[in-house]
């Protein structure tokens, strides 16, 4: 087994690391985290996880970790593949070291076996500094142009409550929906977590009572040159019979419709209808404005994890993760 580190993105280091271990359902032995940083022992390929998630910067083969003074004498213990090499340094949440002296010294013990390359190398060597120093090379980055394309505001229909690319994908994560799993999104919006999908090649469906946003979705994927069914209708119409997860943002804040049903009415009827529909051992991932629903929740599900993150000074979302047992 190897060691990968993965590079998280912030804020939301805690949910960013949940994202990373519920992608992986299992495939590892252990984990362990640091400020902005995971390292996990798996068999899976980092290319292979990369890909599918949305909180993740970079992942790395993890050489070695060490206290930040052993860091020069370990140097001659990073193994890198031929070609050539270019070194690169990050204080994390900006942790102390002289990240320059750490760079040449490592620099001049690379270039005894392999060309230095700062501009288009073969292998990238990264030393990250966070509680500890962690040395890694390069196996997988994200592709930021992509994901700043998808964003809510370049779509051709939003709605300015929709869920962002990277969270929405974290969102899907959560839920285990991995590679031959349905999937359905019975509160589809502008079809932000349905893109995600699509391009996880998941088997996805959606749903929504109003008729502008599922016009909208299909909009926004055709834009993408993807497409999934979506249906126009409530919940507990669009809601397939034995699905495996339900992975959906529900209507929240003041600017979101309910379509005139009291909010925690709505909510609450969500909840029973989900856990008719969900196979047993399915998971249900959503996002509620607050622990209310949380407790709600718990009357039909085991709850398997809650992340808290800040939409703005009087909005909190909280990312929930249910299953049906």
């Amino acid at each position: 087994m190897n060691d990968l580190l993965f590079e998280l993105v912030g804020p939301y280091y805690e949910l960013a690391a949940a994202e990373i271990l519920a992608a992986l359902d299992n495939d590892y032995t252990s984990f362990s985290r640091a400020d902005g940083l995971l390292v996990v022992k798996t068999d899976i390929d980092a290319e292979e996880i990369g890909k599918r998630l949305g909180l993740t910067h970079r992942i790395f083969d993890l050489q070695f970790t060490c206290h930040k003074e052993e860091i020069l004498e370990k140097k001659d213990e990073i193994e890198v593949p031929m070609g050539s090499v270019g070194i690169e340094t990050r204080r994390v949440k900006g942790a102390k070291a002289d990240t320059k002296i750490i760079k040449k010294e490592l620099g001049e013990e690379l270039a005894k076996s392999n060309p230095i390359d700062l501009d288009d190398p073969d292998n990238e060597v990264m030393v990250l500094v966070s509680d500890m120093c962690y040395v890694g090379v390069v196996k997988f980055k994200a592709n930021k142009a992509m994901f700043r394309k998808r964003e809510v505001k370049h779509r051709p229909f939003f709605s300015p409550v929709s869920l962002e690319p990277r969270y929405a994908r974290a969102l899907i994560n959560l839920a285990r929906a991995g590679p031959g799993k349905s999937m359905h999104d019975p509160f589809c919006g502008t079809g932000g977590i349905l893109i995600e999908a699509c391009l996880m090649n998941l088997n996805v469906s959606g749903g929504d009572i109003d008729p502008e946003m599922v016009n909208g979705s299909r909009k926004n994927l055709e834009w993408l040159h993807i497409s999934c069914p979506i249906r126009e209708g409530d919940f507990s119409e669009t809601i397939p019979d034995d699905i495996d997860c339900i992975v959906t943002d529900p209507p929240y804040g003041r600017a979101s419709s309910t379509s005139g049903e009291d909010s925690e009415k709505l909510y609450e009827r969500f909840l029973q209808v989900s856990h008719d529909r969900l196979k047993s051992g399915g998971h249900l991932s959503t996002i509620f404005p607050n622990k209310r629903c949380k407790k709600s929740a718990q009357r039909y599900f085991t709850l398997v994890e809650e992340h808290k993150t800040r939409v703005h000074s009087s909005l909190d979302r909280f990312f929930i993760v249910l299953r049906k047992d």
